[in-house]
């Protein structure tokens, strides 16, 4: 049950760095 509840958090995570990959990416060019 506590492993079902970090799902969200860790997909929130990911989520937020492919945003700020994102935004490196694009700093970048």
């Amino acid at each position: 049950d506590s492993f079902m509840n970090d799902i969200p958090i860790f997909c929130n995570k990911l989520y937020v760095l492919m945003l700020d990959l994102e935004d490196t990416y694009r700093l970048q060019e």
